[in-house]
């Protein structure tokens, strides 16, 4: 995933999260990883528990990953069998297989980074942070092609 794709999903992913805390979560090298496997498979990682943002529970976040896994595996399989009743051509069948394993590792990528402890603990420590008074994402209207990621959520 490019960059600036990048930067467009996670603000339409997380625009009512303030900017701090998402800040604060691509900064970290440990974090940034999962950030990025939690935009490309679409699963939010923090949800609004009354006023604040909080990291979704550990039990929580892997059934969801479970879940979605499963759709797509249902997906690619019904994919697979629409390509086999038509006269199919290999390299679109390639194409669909290697999209197939990619979008699955990801995905597995995105269960390990959870499940791992030290991950997870600093996820859970920098979306505790709080900052009053800040923007929320949904505030920023447009990102220019040029700025960096983090240059857009600074102040």
């Amino acid at each position: 995933m490019d960059n600036e794709n990048f930067k467009v999903r996670i603000v339409d992913m997380y625009k009512g999260v303030d900017e701090p805390i998402i800040n604060n979560l691509y900064k970290n090298e440990k974090t940034q990883g999962i950030m990025l496997l939690s935009v490309q498979n679409e699963v939010p990682l923090l949800k609004k528990n009354r006023k604040t943002w909080v990291l979704k529970d550990k039990r929580k976040l892997l059934k969801e990953i479970d879940m979605i896994k499963n759709k797509k595996v249902k997906e690619f399989t019904s994919s697979m069998t629409k390509l086999g009743k038509n006269s199919p051509d290999i390299n679109l069948i390639k194409d669909t297989n290697n999209k197939m394993i990619s979008s699955l590792e990801a995905i597995d990528n995105l269960k390990k980074s959870v499940n791992n402890d030290e991950i997870y603990s600093k996820l859970k420590d920098l979306s505790i942070k709080k900052s009053f008074g800040s923007k929320t994402l949904s505030d920023i209207s447009r990102l220019s092609e040029t700025e960096d990621f983090i240059e857009v959520f600074s102040n």
